[in-house]
């Protein structure tokens, strides 16, 4: 696992407002990113791991979001860098 751990560079992170939008919401995602891996998901919040082979589409898909996120109900949602402590906590 850590070593796969290596293979993500981002982390997305997206509030949700309604549950049923989950599947339509990660639909979306992946045909931005098609490598995204879901990592956890709860009522209100889908976390995903981004892999480096989807870092150049990662501008494309952020405009992209931001209109679909405003049309469905997200009610926010943010990216970060994996961090040593994400490889290590893993």
């Amino acid at each position: 696992m850590f070593f796969g751990y290596l293979d993500f560079e981002y982390r997305l992170f997206v509030d949700i407002t309604d549950r049923l939008i989950h599947q339509r919401t990660i639909d979306f995602i992946r045909e931005y990113l098609p490598q995204i891996i879901l990592e956890r998901q709860s009522s209100t919040q889908l976390i995903f791991n981004i892999k480096r082979e989807d870092s150049p589409h990662i501008s494309e898909f952020l405009y992209a979001f931001e209109d679909f996120s405003q049309t469905i109900g997200i009610k926010n949602y943010g990216l970060t860098m994996t961090t040593i402590e994400d490889v290590f906590l893993a």
